[in-house]
């Protein structure tokens, strides 16, 4: 997939960086200069004619070597930019949750059309380097996933809700708008200068709920919450697992985990669905995946040679007003679309047998005309444009290791 992750090309090259000192040059107040044990350069290079902005890097931890260290987190890291000395936003994460060593390092990065950029990454073994870095992304076990500019949850059939928040007041929302037990405390379907929920789901696949399809038949998982685990939260990035199993119709029973990722400063999320055939009861022709609800007077445009799918409409339920919601996959040939009254529907094309993982990626995200990014139809074809453009994987070269 082109993912918004990074294709990784690790090469050997010493070479020195304009900031080659042992010591940081920030201090904390009664704390000795820090001293790095290791440092990591890495080169980002920007393989397109276009400018990327606020795309994620990302660099596993086993590339510092750390078998001998039974603990790392946050604090062992910090991330420079060479050529200015800042740090850019940051976060190191636990992908495996066992509670003891990190396995990556993410950072954002924006680059002109072609440009490279230089980066260290420094460890710091006898010492804590806290960041102060503010957060812009956050996740609970809801499950909802959110950036300080576009929010998510799902329920049921996986659906993806969407949360619109004014371009005047980005911000983190989901601790408002929900209790320590993922009770609603907050009238979030009431605009407000918070912003508001603004996709009415009904009984339908919502934005990118799961779907399995025949030529006169729909199944979707049953209604209710999912089994989920908040991945990792934090200033850069919140992931989130979804899971149902022993999901069983007529046609068979599945295993169903989706994995949501939200970035900082970024309106979309990747979606990645595997589903797990565990048996096949019949053998009609079906196919699975997923779509999106069908709305009065509504705007569609499908460019299935792009993958891109968008639908424009005003919606009246709660005087959401306009608004837009789409999907975007990056491999187009690998989905078939067709259609019932109610939803439109992209449908995996890989064979259901049993003991076989179906996998697939697609991108998700809406737009809020209130909100003051959005106004029109012709806008969000550009909106989703940009969007697609940010899902362009940057190349990453690891230079060699120094230690002290």
């Amino acid at each position: 997939m082109k993912k918004l992750f990074v294709f990784m090309s690790i090469i050997i090259l010493v070479t020195g960086c304009n900031q080659n000192s042992q010591n940081d040059s920030s201090s904390f107040p009664g704390v000795p200069e820090l001293k790095w044990s290791k440092r990591l350069p890495v080169e980002v290079t920007n393989p397109v004619n276009t400018s990327l902005k606020n795309v994620p890097v990302i660099v596993p931890v086993s590339e510092f070597q750390l078998g001998e260290m039974n603990f790392v987190e946050t604090g062992h890291f910090r991330v420079y930019d060479v050529e200015t000395g800042e740090m850019p936003l940051y976060q190191v994460d636990d992908l495996d949750g066992d509670g003891t060593k990190a396995d990556e390092i993410v950072f954002l990065s924006s680059l002109k059309a072609g440009e490279t950029r230089q980066y260290e990454i420094r460890f710091y073994n006898s010492f804590k380097a806290w960041p102060q870095q503010s957060r812009f992304t956050d996740a609970t076990d809801m499950p909802g996933w959110e950036s300080e500019l576009f929010g998510y949850r799902s329920y049921g059939p996986f659906v993806i809700d969407m949360f619109g928040k004014y371009k005047s007041n980005p911000g983190l929302r989901l601790k408002t708008f929900y209790n320590e037990s993922n009770k609603q405390i907050y009238n979030y379907h009431v605009d407000s200068k918070l912003g508001m929920d603004i996709l009415h789901v009904g009984p339908t696949v919502g934005l990118g709920g799961v779907a399995l399809k025949t030529e006169t038949e729909v199944f979707k998982p049953s209604s209710g919450s999912l089994n989920c685990r908040v991945v990792v939260s934090g200033p850069v990035r919140s992931i989130v697992e979804m899971k149902k199993e022993n999901w069983h119709n007529d046609i068979g029973t599945f295993n169903v985990t989706r994995t949501a990722t939200i970035y900082a400063h970024h309106f979309e999320t990747q979606i990645h669905d595997e589903i797990a055939v565990l048996e096949i009861s019949a053998s009609p022709e079906a196919g699975i995946g997923t779509g999106m609800k069908k709305e009065e007077n509504m705007h569609y445009q499908a460019d299935s040679s792009k993958g891109l799918y968008l639908l424009w409409h005003n919606q009246a339920m709660y005087d959401i007003g306009d608004m837009g919601f789409g999907l975007y996959f990056d491999v187009p040939d690998n989905f078939s679309s067709t259609e019932d009254d109610k939803n439109y529907y992209y449908l995996f094309e890989d064979k259901m047998v049993p003991g076989k993982v179906l996998k697939y990626n697609f991108v998700a995200f809406g737009a809020w005309k209130r909100a003051g990014y959005v106004n029109n139809m012709n806008e969000f074809r550009q909106f989703a444009g940009n969007i697609i453009t940010l899902q362009t994987p940057v190349t990453v070269n690891l230079k060699a290791l120094e230690k002290n």
